[in-house]
């Protein structure tokens, strides 16, 4: 329920009837941002990702990223895959591969903090692919899926330069580093898409 309204108090109040919370907020007397100015219209690279697949790998990797800025490195790999990693001094390095349908972007990185790219990825349903969908490693990353198309996840990514400043050389030598684990596990369809390379005919066939 609610009470007063903002065209006419400064105050308006949002209660339960069955609880005792009460929320009271007040209305902003200014022009609302657009937000559409910061959602690019169009993006010259997508990666393509099964959704439990990048959430399992991020999952893997938190304890990494969360003793030092939260980052998690991506950057283009072989045969179409990408490469997370996380680095802290205290705990460790954590390098893992993770299946893609790149388009565009092959070579170089781009960081997030984790726990927001686990946030995009996992606001879509399970057992579905998700775009990640950007110009630059510097501009905002948008996240689609073909099975909720009007839902849109917007992530500004992390610059490494201010990792590198800030967070200790280990991220520079991390988004430089080739050898990574490999991850396995199954796509839609029942295909297990490690073996047969993210670039083979049955990811294809598991992700059309």
């Amino acid at each position: 329920a609610r009470k007063g309204d903002p065209a006419t108090c400064k105050r308006v109040s949002f209660f339960a009837s069955d609880s005792y919370a009460t929320l009271t907020v007040a209305p902003y007397d200014a022009t609302y941002p657009n937000y559409k100015l910061v959602i690019p219209a169009s993006a010259e690279n997508d990666w393509t990702f099964l959704r439990e697949e990048v959430l399992d790998v991020i999952k893997a990797g938190a304890k990494f990223a969360e003793t030092r800025n939260n980052a998690m490195i991506l950057k283009a790999g072989l045969n179409g895959s990408v490469h997370f990693g996380a680095s802290s001094v205290d705990v460790g390095t954590f390098k893992r591969e993770c299946p893609c349908i790149r388009r565009g972007f092959d070579e170089g990185t781009i960081a997030f903090n984790y726990a927001y790219l686990a946030d995009a990825f996992a606001a879509f349903p399970k057992g579905q692919t998700v775009h990640m969908g950007f110009n630059t490693p510097s501009s905002p990353v948008i996240f689609t899926s073909e099975s909720a198309p009007d839902a849109l996840m917007l992530v500004m990514p992390i610059k490494i330069t201010d990792l590198a400043t800030h967070g200790g050389s280990e991220y520079e030598e991390l988004a430089e580093e080739e050898g990574v684990e490999q991850v396995s596990g199954v796509c839609p369809g029942g295909y297990n898409v490690c073996p047969d390379g993210p670039g083979s005919e049955k990811f294809q066939k598991a992700t059309a």
